[in-house]
């Protein structure tokens, strides 16, 4: 029987969450008994109408630096670009490890002395590339669990930490100093925490604290940093550490209480108890073997992703204006469908 676009979303998102070897577009055509085309075009609508669409794929989409905007300029002549995404040869995966959705602190100093220790890299060897391998030292992994699999929107290369960033925040930890920076063309002064690199994204923040409230700062929109005359001394009973297990994501905001319904499909209720077992949460097994988890959570947008790499094995009952949202983002994926002639 011929599924209607919004049944088959809803099947694609269930066959990808219960694959962990991922499935190509043709694997995906023949379960769903359409043909290749249409399933390149729900992809398509999934990963492009809404960026909170956990869509992971083992090929690049394009070079390095080129964004799918750009390509379209430069196709003056009307001929269709290969996209490697989209080939006989790509996996699809729509199930986004949690460690990703976990940002992970550093002190600078960790950073220095791990460079020390890495002296097999020459001279010539980039900030960058120094700091990916403290990085995978540190997590005991690379950037990505499941090489070569990497996220597929737009263009999400590390953003090149600067030397002088690291020094100035770590001398103003030691020195017990605040620090002073542009942030949006804007000059701010925190009380520097530390570094704190979220993997998803790829990208690193400054953790400080901003009249009173611990804040991060995406280090790309930093310039002009510098220590500042006056003192600041991080509380002893703040941790960094706990402050972030509260978040999903870098997200700010106010927290609010959700509750879940996992249905017992696709080993959906034990990867979901893997993915909160650090939290506070609380977990209820029903007598059907769902699962009601409940937690009260920062970071919208990227509880959102997580749920929707569940497909809909995942139901919001609480709050309403949550799963309002969730309903807007399948009703703009949707609307493509409409464009289509």
């Amino acid at each position: 029987m011929l599924l209607d676009p919004v049944d088959r979303i809803h099947k694609i998102m269930e066959l990808l969450a219960a694959s962990s070897q991922g499935l190509t577009i043709s694997e995906l055509a023949r379960i769903c008994e359409v043909d290749v085309s249409v399933i390149k075009n729900d992809l398509e609508q999934m990963e492009w109408k809404h960026p909170l669409f956990p869509l992971w794929t083992n090929q690049y989409e394009f070079e390095e630096g080129q964004d799918r905007e750009e390509d379209e300029e430069e196709n003056e002549d009307g001929k269709e670009l290969y996209d490697p995404a989209y080939s006989d040869e790509a996996r699809w995966y729509f199930r986004p490890d949690y460690e990703q959705l976990i940002p992970v602190y550093f002190k600078p100093e960790e950073f220095f002395n791990l460079a020390e220790l890495l002296t097999i890299l020459p001279e010539s060897s980039s900030v960058s590339e120094i700091l990916e391998r403290q990085v995978s030292a540190i997590v005991g992994d690379d950037l990505y669990k499941h090489q070569p699999v990497q996220y597929t929107k737009g263009n999400l290369d590390p953003y090149l930490l600067d030397e002088q960033l690291i020094t100035v925040v770590q001398n103003a930890i030691e020195q017990e100093k605040m620090i002073t920076f542009d942030f949006h063309n804007h000059e701010t002064e925190v009380g520097p925490l530390g570094l704190v690199y979220y993997s998803r994204l790829r990208r690193w923040y400054i953790v400080a604290v901003h009249k009173g409230t611990v804040k991060n700062y995406y280090v790309k929109n930093v310039s002009n940093i510098s220590i500042s005359t006056q003192p600041f001394q991080c509380p002893e009973d703040f941790s960094v550490n706990e402050w972030l297990q509260t978040r999903w994501g870098t997200e700010f905001g106010d927290s609010f209480h959700v509750k879940i319904k996992f249905k017992n499909q696709s080993q959906t209720v034990s990867k979901v108890k893997k993915d909160v077992a650090h939290r506070v949460c609380q977990l209820t097994t029903e007598d059907n073997g769902d699962l009601l988890y409940e937690d009260t959570i920062i970071g919208r947008n990227e509880f959102l992703t997580w749920l929707l790499g569940f497909g809909a094995t995942a139901e919001i009952l609480e709050p309403a204006d949550l799963r309002g949202q969730m309903r807007k983002i399948i009703t703009e994926v949707l609307a493509g469908y409409n464009e289509i002639s």
